[in-house]
């Protein structure tokens, strides 16, 4: 098991997730960018389709977030819980380079049904920056909150 395959799995515990990985599909190499940093890939057989993971932790953001903020009382004051949206939205930004894709915003009722979460949304995006995917033009971005 890779560290990044650990590291994954105890981001998955600590939010109390549960992750079934699709048929076939393999653990893939994580590529550091400046678009998107996530924890965890995998590929399809084909290799037609990848998959990309971030898991955000309100203890973890909280912790880093109090040190990031020393002396800042504004910062200290942002809650967390709000900031689902706009993260979101700076992931499609990023990831089109500025082109204002148009998300799907799921109903609070459809997003606990569908996905257990509080919060959801989609979006599919034309990939323009390179360093984010040499493999692929586009993504279907999904975000969930709980």
């Amino acid at each position: 098991m890779t560290s990044e395959t650990q590291n994954f799995e105890t981001l998955l515990a600590e939010a109390g997730a549960e992750f079934t990985p699709p048929p076939g599909f393999v653990s893939w190499t994580v590529r550091e960018n400046s678009i998107f940093a996530y924890q965890y890939a995998m590929r399809s057989p084909s290799g037609d389709l990848e998959l990309r993971f971030r898991i955000d932790l309100f203890a973890r953001l909280e912790a880093e977030r109090k040190a990031a903020s020393q002396g800042v009382e504004m910062l200290s004051r942002v809650n967390l819980n709000q900031m689902y949206e706009s993260n979101y939205l700076a992931i499609l930004f990023n990831s089109s380079e500025g082109v204002f894709p148009m998300p799907k915003m799921f109903e609070r009722e459809d997003a606990l049904d569908m996905f257990g979460a509080d919060l959801a949304s989609s979006c599919f995006v034309n990939m323009s920056a390179q360093d984010f995917s040499t493999d692929y033009d586009a993504a279907c971005v999904f975000g969930f909150h709980k």
